[in-house]
């Protein structure tokens, strides 16, 4: 049976944070890792008092400066794989510290990679909440079950990071995500189109995407740095076409951050398994 860990990045969270996390301790998740990016507010506090809550279930890692959301995760996933004492789980989930997964996402996710053993990059669709986690919206329309086509849908998600589960062993392929400050989650999903790697939406909801004044994702549009990294990778949303003409997708490509003592703080985990 598959082990599930799921891997929440957080910042200025501290209103939603316990909401997301409690989300995930599903019957199939083994841990959720929390990782503070240096919070002004008190996410990490939140994060401490859920881990004394929960136990082993949670582990929370501050990082010691603020990195933004692509590099907190790379430093997580870079400390857990350098971890000889650790047992990486065989999936790896992701979700925003503000969006709620469905009840049954973790199980939806086992059994999607348990029925086929190629798969390897799982997600689904997402739902739109409110503040007070009212549905307004569906997020997407019809993300396509065989990602696959994204050279053909120019202007939408193909697989949505919010609700993505991954192998661990895809690590090893793509490292982790770019360290930029947005659209480095679809960059990843890209690099894995062109490494061969098997990928799979499901029709069914596997997530609530909640929108509040205080989110980058609210204003995507208007957000200057992630319309600067998208103009300088190619100047428009095809930019995935400049990076193969480049050859750049048919290398490994490996953005892990490195991971020094001075990077971040374990400030709950007790090696067991």
């Amino acid at each position: 049976m598959h082990s599930i860990e799921v891997v929440i990045p957080a910042y200025n969270a501290e209103r939603f944070l316990r909401e997301a996390v409690e989300s995930c301790l599903q019957n199939e998740v083994r841990r959720v890792w929390v990782v503070d990016d240096k919070s002004p507010d008190g996410t990490l506090t939140v994060a401490r008092d859920l881990g004394d809550e929960h136990g082993d279930r949670i582990g929370v890692v501050a990082l010691n400066e603020n990195m933004g959301q692509y590099a907190a995760c790379n430093t997580l996933l870079a400390y857990l794989k350098g971890n000889t004492s650790y047992v990486m789980p065989s999936l790896i989930g992701f979700l925003d510290s503000d969006d709620i997964a469905t009840g049954d996402r973790f199980r939806i996710t086992r059994e999607a990679f348990e029925a086929d053993d190629a798969l390897q990059v799982f997600s689904g669709q997402m739902e739109t909440v409110d503040e007070e986690g009212r549905k307004t919206k569906t997020s997407y329309d019809s993300l396509p079950e065989d990602p696959s086509v994204i050279l053909a849908r120019a202007s939408k998600h193909v697989l949505i990071n919010g609700v993505m589960t991954i192998r661990s062993d895809v690590l090893d392929v793509l490292g982790g995500y770019e360290a930029a400050s947005g659209g480095a989650d679809t960059e990843f999903i890209v690099r894995a189109f062109y490494a061969g790697l098997k990928m799979r939406n499901t029709k069914q909801v596997l997530g609530y995407r909640r929108v509040h004044r205080a989110q980058c994702t609210s204003h995507t549009g208007t957000d200057p740095e992630r319309a600067a990294y998208r103009t300088r990778i190619a100047g428009s949303w095809t930019w995935w076409k400049a990076l193969k003409a480049r050859g750049r997708l048919r290398q490994k490509h490996l953005r892990i951050a490195p991971v020094t003592a001075d990077k971040f703080t374990v400030h709950r985990f007790r090696d067991r398994d």
